[in-house]
């Protein structure tokens, strides 16, 4: 399972790093520096509009 972050420290403190030792089939993305995941997360629904609700090709 996948986790998406920003690049706040909160992921680094020990009770979280001890958390996901414990769980270790979750795996942690960060958003790009200077990017949120809110933007990510608009442009797939711009993606999805354009190409499905549209249907205007790429």
């Amino acid at each position: 399972m996948q986790l998406a972050l920003d690049n706040n420290a909160s992921h680094k403190t020990p009770v979280i790093k001890t958390w996901l030792l414990a769980r270790p089939r979750f795996h942690l993305r960060f958003t790009p520096t200077g990017s949120s995941l809110l933007n990510l997360v608009e442009r797939w629904f711009v993606e999805l509009t354009n190409k499905q609700i549209r249907r205007r090709p790429q």
